[in-house]
């Protein structure tokens, strides 16, 4: 239906917040959302209400992860923050890609 949103607002990417044209980078964007939630302990957008978090996910301005949890990598949170990427061509371009990121922050931290 023209104007419906499908998603929850907490991990809904940007494009798909303001109804453009989602493909795979906005689960990448996602699952990015819940890699910092993951790493952080809290999901990077909160609010008082669903608009207010899709807002602010338009707006893509997340605190950086190390500044929520010091013990996360600088390469674990680059990679984390690219998934979360604003623009869609700013992120991974594939999951293949993501996970090769993934292994090899991990690789660094000796994971």
């Amino acid at each position: 239906r023209t104007g419906l949103i499908l998603g929850t607002p907490y991990y809904i990417a940007p494009e798909q917040a303001q109804g453009g044209t989602v493909d795979p980078r906005t689960d990448i964007y996602s699952l990015g959302i819940s890699m910092y939630e993951m790493f952080t302990g809290r999901p990077p957008y909160v609010g008082a209400d669903p608009v207010s978090i899709l807002l602010q996910h338009v707006q893509g301005k997340p605190k950086p992860p190390r500044q929520v949890q010091p013990a996360i990598s600088p390469a674990l949170e680059a990679m984390i923050l690219k998934a979360m990427a604003l623009q869609p061509a700013d992120r991974y371009g594939s999951m293949e890609e993501l996970g090769q990121a993934l292994e090899a922050a991990m690789a660094a931290e000796g994971a």
